[in-house]
């Protein structure tokens, strides 16, 4: 195949694999059928010269000189390790997304409703909605402990003090009134937020994880800034 055909293909496929004829795409082709997705394999043999200059072409635009070189939507990936943990491949999981969704119902609920007076569950609304808040946070902060179970070293130790921090710190905030315990939310759950980013670009959580975490933490971050201009002055 020549550079020009190639680089079309490239760019009008969603999927392209660059392998040799003694590359293993069995896996890869498994995968990308679960999926549904539209790919092609195009075996460039370096026997032939015009393969070799379709190789280099390649590399020298990519900077990836292996096999096989994987092209998503136009650009290159990698290989077949970045295409396994590529979105692509990886949606995550509905009842998560639903869950992680539906969890935000009373919180939003709540911090709306603090600034109604709803006959006898106004005044309490308020306080039920910050300590759902609290529980959420635990919740969240918690999955750092979980995914510290499994690891070893310093990191694991540091993953234990990240999951249990956000607990400790809440609990005299509260005691002190409810603007330094939303102060306190705010900030604990964009820290939190922060770190399993931090562990997610070293492969600790998946993609679909670290989005779900960014929607649900953004808009609980929200919800309390809104019972915060509910707090009487």
């Amino acid at each position: 195949m020549q550079s020009d055909a190639l680089q079309t293909l490239i760019d009008t496929t969603p999927v392209v694999i660059i392998a040799s004829k003694l590359t293993d795409t069995r896996t890869l082709e498994r995968r990308l059928g679960l999926v549904a997705v539209d790919f092609r394999i195009v075996i460039l043999g370096m026997g032939s010269a015009e393969h070799r200059a379709s190789f280099e072409m390649l590399r020298e635009r990519s900077g990836w000189a292996q096999l096989p070189l994987i092209f998503v939507h136009g650009r290159c990936i990698g290989g077949e390790p970045e295409l396994l943990a590529h979105p692509l491949l990886n949606p995550g999981s509905r009842l998560a997304w639903a869950l992680g969704l539906a969890s935000l119902a009373p919180l939003l609920l709540g911090a709306l409703g603090s600034h109604l007076q709803i006959g006898l569950v106004g005044p309490h609304l308020f306080d039920a909605t910050l300590a759902y808040a609290v529980l959420m946070l635990a919740f969240i902060s918690g999955a750092q402990w979980g995914g510290a179970v499994n690891a070893r070293g310093l990191r694991t130790r540091r993953r234990y003090l990240t999951s249990a921090i956000p607990p400790f710190v809440i609990w005299p905030a509260w005691l002190v009134g409810p603007v330094p315990a939303l102060a306190v939310l705010v900030t604990a759950f964009a820290a939190t937020l922060f770190s399993d980013i931090s562990w997610g670009r070293r492969h600790a959580w998946p993609w679909w994880y670290l989005r779900l975490r960014a929607v649900v933490t953004a808009t609980a971050m929200v919800a309390l800034l809104v019972m915060l201009e509910a707090v009487p002055s």
